[in-house]
């Protein structure tokens, strides 16, 4: 048996039939991520950094997961687990999957910090040896370009070079001209020191440590 609706009927239909469409149209659209499109429930959203890397267990190719400390500099694992020095959890950080990348990084924080010191702009030194106390806890995670056998040397030089960086940034804190050339003649002992002994010509291509600049400790 056929009904036959009358106009009115079928407009009721219609829009009924309108708006059940329009539901299922929204719950596919809440299911689905806006930024990326993925699905899946406990999305947590983007901005945190690595949302997506815990969900598909991968990363970039020209970078790796590491877990670092955040209190004490020099201290990174490829795996999580609790700093054997202090003790605290260790922290995830994705960092340059080359450490040609990283050695890069550091010729960049050095010579800001020279130009910094010439200007006696104590803000940007504290800043930029925070980077370098950053990049020494990822040196360890690397094969050096020479001298591999002595590896335990390498991540002894890149601890020293993450503390001697703490010492500069708490100098520079202190606003104190001359424990911030003191601190930084000590950190560029050890920089050098490393790249004699474990970095290539082309690593160490364009990275020199000269006198502390003369505007250092001038007012």
């Amino acid at each position: 048996m056929i009904r036959v609706h009358s106009r009115g009927e079928s407009a009721v239909i219609c829009r009924s039939a309108v708006f059940v469409v329009g539901l299922f149209v929204a719950g596919l659209a809440a299911a689905f991520c806006p930024a990326c499109g993925c699905a899946g429930e406990g999305h947590e959203g983007h901005g945190g950094e690595g949302a997506h890397e815990e969900q598909s267990g991968t990363q970039p190719s020209d970078t790796k997961a590491v877990y670092v400390c955040p209190m004490c500099p020099g201290v990174a694992s490829e795996q999580p687990g609790k700093c054997p020095k202090c003790g605290m959890n260790l922290e995830k950080k994705v960092v340059p999957g080359k450490l040609e990348t990283v050695i890069k990084q550091l010729h960049g924080a050095f010579e800001a910090i020279r130009s910094a010191m010439g200007k006696n702009d104590t803000d940007t030194v504290a800043a930029k040896a925070k980077e370098i106390q950053s990049a020494a806890q990822q040196i360890p995670l690397y094969q050096p370009a020479k001298n591999k056998e002595k590896i335990a040397d390498f991540k002894k030089l890149a601890s020293d070079l993450g503390e001697k960086a703490k010492a500069l940034e708490e100098a520079a804190r202190g606003q104190d001209p001359a424990a911030i050339k003191a601190a930084y003649t000590k950190l560029t002992t050890v920089c050098s020191s490393c790249h004699s002994q474990f970095h290539s010509e082309k690593e160490h291509a364009g990275h020199h440590h000269d006198a502390v600049p003369e505007g250092q400790g001038q007012h």
